[in-house]
């Protein structure tokens, strides 16, 4: 007999799936289908100090996903993988920061060589 915990904790991962069937369940880039790396991302990001960042994850996102009709959730959200999604969060959040040009430069400044940066120009 499964405890309240296990049987939520079920039912969690089972909406879950059900919210990515739902958006296409694969990744929206790179086409990938694997239910372990597949997240749900918010095509326009939510801000940390946005009153919305707590309705908007976890299960709450999964439930209004569920509840939603397709076609005014697929403006919201969208099904990423994991690197997929870090690659769009870090370019969201660096703002140029963490260029490849900035890096160049910061390291050109301080008089260091770094082979790997030939690479990326």
């Amino acid at each position: 007999m499964l405890s309240k915990k296990q049987q939520n904790r079920l039912y969690r991962i089972k909406d879950r799936k059900l919210a990515l069937f739902k958006l296409g369940n694969q990744c929206v880039h790179c086409q990938i289908r694997d239910l372990d790396v597949l997240q749900f991302d918010h095509i326009n990001p939510i801000r940390r100090k946005n009153d919305n960042l707590r309705r908007d994850s976890g299960d709450n996102l999964v439930r209004k996903i569920m509840k939603a009709d397709f076609n005014e959730i697929s403006q919201e959200i969208q099904i990423l993988c994991a690197n997929c999604h870090m690659k769009k969060s870090n370019q969201e959040n660096s703002d140029g920061f963490a260029s490849d040009e900035a890096i160049r430069d910061e390291v050109k400044k301080n008089g260091l060589q770094l082979d790997w940066l030939e690479d990326v120009t």
